[in-house]
């Protein structure tokens, strides 16, 4: 079993998840702004709105 904890995130850091097709998923901090960048290669447009609006899922805003 995992174990989570904080950890600090540089502007650099990204985390970026390979799926099956060659699509790939990145997710980092910007740099400048306080929010999250993604970014989403598919097969098609379709099949990359559909793998961003199930990652955007996870995502609850900041109030």
């Amino acid at each position: 079993q995992g174990v989570l904890s904080d950890m600090e995130l540089h502007a650099t850091d990204a985390f970026k998840l390979i799926l099956e097709n060659d699509a790939w998923i990145c997710i980092r901090p910007s740099g400048t702004e306080p929010k999250i960048k993604i970014a989403v290669c598919a097969s098609s447009r379709k099949a990359a709105e559909d793998q961003l609006k199930l990652i955007k899922t996870g995502f609850q805003p900041v109030q």
